[in-house]
């Protein structure tokens, strides 16, 4: 692979790691008002304060994620950085698994 495959992977991986907070939501039990609620996928690196109380029920609520220009979000450094290395890999696996079919495919055909 050359180097413009792998800086086009890069970009891809922080562009779906940047947005995984609004992808994905977060399931909590109890969540009381000013409590912090964590977001982003595989690890969690934005922090966000919950605003509204939330019903006693008995099943978990989703909790969606607002903006990052919110003045009660945290995010944490080390964690996005996990995140940013680990969809860096998992892109960077299959696009080898898709390059090496096609590869394949074309060598058979010939």
């Amino acid at each position: 692979m050359k180097i413009r495959s792998y800086i086009l992977i890069f970009v891809t991986s922080f562009i779906f790691t940047i947005f995984t907070p609004f992808i994905f939501n977060t399931y909590v039990d109890k969540v009381t008002v000013g409590e912090k609620v964590a977001f982003g996928v595989p690890f969690p690196f934005v922090f966000q304060q919950t605003e509204t109380p939330f019903m006693s029920s008995s099943t978990p609520i989703a909790v969606t994620f607002n903006s990052y220009f919110n003045e009660h979000v945290t995010f944490s450094l080390i964690p996005f950085l996990l995140s940013l290395v680990s969809s860096f890999f998992l892109f960077l696996a299959i696009s080898y698994l898709f390059q090496k079919l096609f590869s394949f495919r074309m060598e058979r055909n010939e």
